[in-house]
């Protein structure tokens, strides 16, 4: 009796024992992948984080199909474009040493705006009509000053100290046709709409233009 418990006891302690002998070589299996798995993906961060980095980009040369570079592109705008500030004629050297005078108080640009629409007889005569260049050449004083710009006549009396060049330089244009100096000196001025109300009358007979 006792011989056939013992059997039965090594059978189940046997099966149990052999059982969990399995288990273990299992766990140890299962253990080892792990760490296998956890080798790899450290090898792999490692390996990430080597590449991580990007290699340093060479220079490039940028050219067109002919084969011209950036550094055989000609200058722009070039040395002798128009988009460039030209180089000034001997006589805009002259012009631009021309300086503006210090005007008498009451005599700004404003205050000639104000006063040629003020109403007052800046033309000095009655009626608007033709005059000769002789008859111009009688009003060349600075108390009565007259002048011609394309064949418009002028009374430049009220406007001669308002003129930002001075007295002297607006004199130089009084009894004669003044058009060549005006135009070699600001011919960028409106004088039509300035000079509005000194207007005169125009240029009639033998133009004989003494030209400044």
């Amino acid at each position: 009796m006792y011989s056939f418990a013992s059997k039965i006891y090594k059978s189940v302690i046997g099966n149990f024992e052999e059982q969990t002998s399995e288990e273990d070589e299992n766990s140890k299996d299962q253990t080892s992948s792990s760490e296998q798995a956890s080798v790899k993906v450290s090898e792999t961060s490692n390996n990430h984080k080597e590449f991580a980095v990007p290699a340093p980009v060479p220079k490039m040369q940028v050219s067109n199909f002919n084969g011209t570079t950036l550094d055989d592109v000609a200058e722009f705008p070039s040395n002798d474009s128009p988009q460039r500030a030209k180089k000034r004629t001997p006589l805009e050297k002259a012009n631009k040493l021309r300086q503006k005078i210090a005007l008498e108080p009451g005599h700004s640009p404003l205050d000639w705006a104000n006063l040629t629409n003020s109403g007052a007889n800046l033309r000095g005569v009655s009626e608007i009509k033709k005059y000769t260049i002789d008859e111009v050449n009688h009003h060349k004083t600075k108390d009565d000053a007259w002048t011609v710009f394309n064949g418009k006549i002028y009374n430049i009396t009220p406007y001669i100290k308002f003129h930002p060049g001075g007295e002297k330089e607006l004199m130089r244009s009084a009894g004669k046709d003044g058009t060549k100096l005006f135009m070699s000196t600001h011919s960028w001025i409106n004088y039509e709409f300035m000079l509005e109300k000194c207007f005169v009358g125009f240029l009639a007979g033998e133009q004989r233009n003494l030209l400044i």
